[in-house]
């Protein structure tokens, strides 16, 4: 298990009766204080939360309050960044505890694996083959999710794909969404088209910089996260309407779960969904409002 900001477990081999070397015996003790050290440090600095509301600081567990009765969740994240997948979880345990019925939304695995996640929170998927099915559908090494996969699995908690068909997104990321073909349209829902707001588009600057080189690559990756806002917000009204008394966390890169992302493809309804972002240099506490986010997580190393 890696160690997170909220938790920390340290693992080790049984030592049985030997007796170990004095000098081993001090490497030990300053590895596992530095340890200690550190996760207490890392927790200290990220268990704070700005409510853009009223740009108040609060804590953690007055976040889980503020948000536990909507219905959707929108927590994002870096995908490599292991503070923002440790701040997932527990959001997501917190919300187990309080009892009410729970899933999560995934932006890892398209609408076609849906069978083999239902198998996986049902049991029924070994893990070696709910890893081989997350490495078709996912680029990102493993370790980042599986506390939540293992999490979900365990507790019954409902995972529900949300992306696109992967040949899809990638045409038009490449080549603008005119370049699919009648029948590639035809695998997406009825209503969706392709259209990027300009605000959209400059957060989208601010936060994947150095994601294209120029301006018509970077006019494709526009429309291919649109269309992905759009697809996800669809899947997502569409468990709601099968599983009404659910709330869903839906685990999302930044880019999508910005408010004139995925939920401002929602139909409008603010007060079903809250947004919870993580702060990193691109967009941070100084340039984002409640047109944003309703929630950023705070880290007060990201500055120095």
């Amino acid at each position: 298990m890696p160690c997170n900001r909220f938790q920390f477990t340290c693992r080790s081999r049984t030592l049985g009766d030997h007796v170990l070397h004095p000098v081993a015996r001090t490497i030990l003790f300053l590895c596992v204080t530095i340890l200690v050290l550190a996760s207490v440090s890392s927790a200290a600095t990220t268990d704070l939360v700005m409510r853009l509301s009223d740009r108040q600081v609060i804590d953690f567990k007055r976040l889980v309050a503020e948000t536990g009765t909507v219905r959707f969740i929108f927590m994002a994240e870096n995908h490599t960044d292991e503070r923002h997948h440790a701040a997932q979880l527990e959001l997501i345990k917190a919300l187990h505890a309080s009892g009410r019925p729970l899933a999560i939304g995934l932006e890892m695995f398209t609408a076609a694996s849906q069978e083999k996640l239902d198998q996986w929170v049902a049991g029924k998927l070994p893990p070696e083959q709910f890893m081989e099915l997350y490495r078709t559908e996912w680029n990102v090494p493993w370790r980042y999710y599986r506390e939540i996969f293992t999490f979900a699995r365990d507790n019954r908690i409902r995972l529900y794909g949300l992306n696109l068909p992967t040949d899809i997104s990638r045409k038009v990321a490449r080549q603008g969404f005119a370049a699919l073909t009648p029948s590639e349209r035809r695998l997406l829902p009825a209503d969706i088209t392709c259209d990027v707001s300009p605000a959209y588009m400059i957060l989208l600057r601010q936060a994947y910089a150095n994601h294209a080189r120029d301006d018509k690559a970077f006019a494709h990756f526009c429309e291919a996260q649109v269309l992905w806002n759009r697809h996800m917000a669809r899947r997502m009204q569409a468990f709601q309407k099968e599983y009404p008394g659910y709330t869903m966390v839906a685990l999302l890169g930044t880019g999508h779960a910005l408010k004139k992302g995925a939920p401002g493809e929602m139909g409008g309804d603010a007060a079903a969904y809250r947004v919870i972002l993580p702060e990193f240099k691109g967009l941070n506490r100084q340039n984002l409002t409640m047109q944003d986010t309703d929630y950023l997580l705070l880290f007060d190393d990201l500055f120095r």
